[in-house]
């Protein structure tokens, strides 16, 4: 195997998320790695960017379609499903190009999963179970605590958000676990809605949170409704694994598809090869339409006061079934840039 809440704009985040060259407010729309690039004269206009607060969400468009939405406040529980479920901090829905969407909310057997989000399963402080994924526990909760900044220009979108992870067992009342940011630049690449995430997650004080191993837990991509069942859903993995064969893999990327809106639509998770124990495990549910990045397959380790976890992802949206030769082009064009830390 190869081994891979309206805030001002903060200029801050573009430094973070973008590549040698770009402007602040212009976050770049980048060919495939392969592409020769075009002489400024002869470029064919670009559509604009936008980011706009809207009910509680970061609402992402590009020539007026939207893209993705940010929930930065809490999404009630749908009617008749205890509120426990409410959640913020997480992308849905996330759109292909062509307006099809490959991300779920709430779905009926798994209440607790949203679009793309983060959440560890099996964590300990000061000898406390906490589980951060699976809210009816009712032991950890993650919430989006600001939107410290965000931007548009005619090349991108780009965004920036404090989260935190809750302890809902310590003794007194709810004391924060884990602090973490998300760094978001979102563009169109290749035929795709590309979403390059940087998240950075920091013990809150001078109490470690150690995670366990466990089969799951880390960010996560949930499909559609549509796509339940043993068939509802295909996969495929850099190594070229399906759903059954790839789940416990490492890969640098994996990919989802299924049936949507007249026609087929995917979305990928590409690992950048700087994270944490990259390539990093996975976990492919065998009928479910989700995965996720799975770090603690691998055994227990520790975010300390200092030792932050980061995890770099970009996330893929297209139309059509998976195609691997894309999926590498857009990997390497991403891992090959000098890294430019926040």
């Amino acid at each position: 195997m190869r081994n891979p809440v309206s805030v001002s704009p903060a200029l801050l985040l573009v430094a973070a998320c973008s590549a040698p060259g770009d402007a602040p407010g212009d976050v770049s729309e980048r060919a495939p790695a392969e592409a020769p690039a075009e002489a400024p004269a002869e470029a064919p206009a670009v559509a604009a960017w936008t980011v706009d607060d809207e009910a509680g969400s970061l609402v992402v468009r590009r020539a007026g379609r939207e893209v993705l939405r940010f929930r930065h406040a809490p999404t009630p529980a749908p009617e008749g499903v205890p509120a426990v479920y409410a959640r913020s901090g997480y992308l849905h829905p996330l759109r292909t190009p062509g307006g099809r969407v490959v991300t779920g909310d709430f779905p009926a057997s798994h209440r607790h999963q949203h679009g793309v989000f983060a959440a560890w399963t099996r964590a300990r402080r000061e000898g406390r179970a906490i589980d951060f994924w699976n809210a009816a526990d009712a032991t950890g909760r993650v919430e989006c605590r600001a939107v410290e900044g965000y931007g548009a220009g005619p090349r991108g979108a780009w965004f920036r958000a404090r989260l935190a992870h809750l302890d809902l067992t310590a003794p007194d009342a709810p004391e924060v676990a884990l602090e973490e940011t998300w760094d978001v630049r979102v563009s169109r690449v290749d035929g795709a809605n590309v979403v390059d995430l940087l998240s950075t997650q920091t013990c809150a004080g001078d109490l470690p949170l150690g995670i366990e191993e466990y089969p799951y837990g880390g960010l996560a991509v949930r499909g559609p409704e549509a796509w339940e069942g043993e068939r509802g859903a295909t996969f495929l993995t850099s190594e070229g694994f399906g759903r059954s064969a790839g789940n416990g893999t490492r890969a640098r990327w994996c990919a989802m598809s299924g049936a949507a809106e007249g026609g087929t639509a995917t979305v990928a998770v590409l690992d950048h090869p700087t994270n944490p124990r990259a390539p990093q495990p996975l976990r492919l549910h065998p009928s479910n339409p989700y995965f996720c990045l799975a770090p603690c397959r691998l055994g227990p380790f520790t975010i300390g006061p200092k030792t932050p976890h980061p995890t770099r992802v970009r996330i893929v949206a297209h139309d059509g079934p998976p195609d691997a030769g894309r999926l590498e082009s857009l990997w390497a064009d991403w891992t090959l840039r000098p890294l430019r830390e926040p």
